[in-house]
């Protein structure tokens, strides 16, 4: 039986691939803003296919319910961060190329958000079995 914080990590997961491989064959539009080297592109490259290997790997911790918690709480904080500087970045250059990305970071947080909320039922709903016991 699929759970259903499984489709979200994976629709984030894909989410973040594409914004990784989008973002990689645009280098020269975004070298031309403000605040956006070479080195952020790759790091911002990086974070987006570290957090899709992320989203994969809490699929598979499903058996450990608070480890998969506390990986998509941490998945969430790193979406977090990654939106504000790219907002900021977009904000300050007046540049609408980061639309794409931005909307990308947002899509994946907020699925990576909805997770979060399933798998926090998940382990209520265990915790409140156990109880009666």
């Amino acid at each position: 039986m699929l759970r259903i914080q499984t489709l979200y990590l994976l629709l984030s997961a894909l989410i973040n691939f594409a914004i990784a491989f989008f973002s990689h064959l645009k280098d020269d539009e975004l070298l031309s803003l403000n605040g956006l080297s070479l080195f952020s592109i790759n790091l911002f490259w990086l974070i987006a296919n570290t957090g899709a290997a992320l989203n994969i790997l809490e699929i598979f911790l499903y058996k450990n319910r608070n480890n998969q918690y506390r990986t998509v709480r941490f998945n969430n904080a790193i979406y977090f961060i990654i939106l504000l500087y790219v907002v900021f970045i977009a904000i300050f250059n007046k540049s609408s190329v980061l639309l794409i990305p931005i909307l990308g970071i947002l899509l994946s947080l907020i699925f990576s958000l909805i997770a979060t909320k399933n798998i926090k039922k998940d382990i209520d709903i265990l915790n409140s079995s156990n109880r009666l016991r």
